[in-house]
């Protein structure tokens, strides 16, 4: 899906509501790739595997622990339609998550 902006940069996107003052990067909404050589947490997959059918999997562990590599990997083998978000702490606002969250989702639903 092509969001394009005025700025002529690719990695903005239009604000997608009234109420955005902030455009979405899209930078923020691509799974971070999986690099070879990575020792894959086989229990842990086929885990997230026998509860794709939950409406939400919540994945919690410290800071280190691969929790993103965890989630990237599944979605990396996986043939479910997904949609990723990278949020910090400049994204602590309701309204800037809403934005990511129904952007992410569009793509995922109408790739481009």
């Amino acid at each position: 899906m092509d969001l394009g902006n005025n700025s002529g940069d690719p990695s903005v996107a239009e604000p997608i509501g009234e109420a955005d003052s902030m455009p979405i990067l899209h930078t923020e909404l691509h799974r971070p790739g999986i690099g070879p050589g990575l020792e894959r947490r086989t229990s842990l997959l086929e885990r997230l595997d026998r509860n794709c059918h939950r409406p939400l999997t919540l994945i919690s562990a410290p800071a280190g622990y691969g929790k993103t590599t965890l989630a990237s990997t599944w979605l990396q083998t996986s043939d479910r339609a997904s949609a990723w978000v990278s949020l910090d702490e400049r994204d602590d606002d309701l309204l800037t998550l809403t934005a990511y969250l129904v952007t992410a989702v569009r793509g995922a639903l109408f790739p481009p």
